[in-house]
């Protein structure tokens, strides 16, 4: 038996989704996920949300929601960070409904709780909903070049501002968070798959492991 004082710590280990030897550096995709007692959580495992998606309503109006994902170990994220997201436009009264999201990669302190934007916020495409149609989707991606230090506990926090304009009060915006894709029922025109996903793709400097 070895003496108590004599053993070593054994190593953190890391998965990587993706590994790019020749650039020394790795990445791993992350979920969107909300449910009753986390709220809205970036997850490894593509899970069944409790609420799959997130709808904001009115003439003009905005809600924010922030997905955070928790280190485990030190890693430095550092490279090209991108956003995959689907969002639809729609109005119940026969009225014109327009939809839009944005999008930022920011850095809270898991001692602070500071936090610091890692690049500059980025304003999606718009997605325009004719009256007297179905809900008008759009599935899009965001790139933003990060390079942060995170200490064991601080947060990756994707903030997202979802955004809706129209003609009446019953225009909404929808923002899917469903990380197993299932199908909702999003009011997509027959035959139009909507991929339910908010997907997280973040870059590491394979160096920058502590």
């Amino acid at each position: 038996m070895i003496n108590q004082k004599y053993r070593k710590s054994p190593e953190s280990l890391v998965n990587y989704d993706f590994v790019d030897k020749i650039t020394n550096q790795g990445s791993v995709s992350v979920y969107g996920n909300v449910d009753t007692a986390s709220g809205a959580i970036l997850t490894r495992q593509p899970l069944a949300s409790a609420y799959p998606y997130t709808d904001v309503g009115g003439a003009d109006a905005n809600l924010e929601i922030n997905f955070d994902y928790t280190f485990n170990v030190p890693l430095l994220v550092k490279g090209k960070l991108y956003v995959t997201e689907t969002y639809g436009a729609d109005n119940t009264a026969s009225a014109t409904a327009l939809g839009w999201t944005t999008l930022e990669p920011i850095h809270v302190d898991g001692v602070t709780a500071n936090e610091t934007s890692m690049a500059a916020a980025v304003q999606t495409k718009g997605v325009t909903n004719p009256a007297d149609t179905a809900r008008s989707w759009e599935r899009v991606v965001a790139g933003f070049d990060v390079d942060k230090q995170f200490k064991k506990g601080d947060k990756l926090r994707i903030e997202v501002i979802i955004h809706v304009e129209g003609t009446t009060t019953n225009a909404t915006t929808r923002l899917c968070n469903d990380g197993a894709n299932r199908d909702l029922g999003q009011e997509a025109p027959a035959g139009t798959p909507v991929d339910s996903t908010f997907v997280v793709d973040i870059p590491f400097d394979l160096g920058g492991i502590l």
